[in-house]
């Protein structure tokens, strides 16, 4: 499992910073769905002022769709495999 998440965590952004970075990395960290999120909580506004940029909300959508899908994903394989066990 860390063969996996690893890497995605290093190029999530999160542990350096996504501006100073070669376009093969800017490639890489786009396909990162771990990205988007830590790019979400960045530009995150701070309390009592408003956000000029419509990014937050999109990357928070973006996050919730990805996380709906794998978790319908996770449930019809694991009902898959249960009514397999069964028969």
């Amino acid at each position: 499992m860390n063969v996996v998440l690893m890497p995605m965590w290093l190029l999530s952004g999160g542990l350096f910073p996504s501006k100073a970075r070669h376009w093969t990395m800017a490639t890489l960290m786009r396909l990162n769905p771990l990205f988007y999120g830590v790019t979400a909580l960045r530009t995150r506004p701070a309390p009592g002022r408003r956000h000029r940029r419509p990014v937050h909300a999109f990357l928070l959508a973006r996050d919730g769709r990805l996380c709906g899908s794998v978790t319908r994903l996770a449930v019809w394989e694991t009902n898959r495999r249960s009514a397999e066990s069964l028969s």
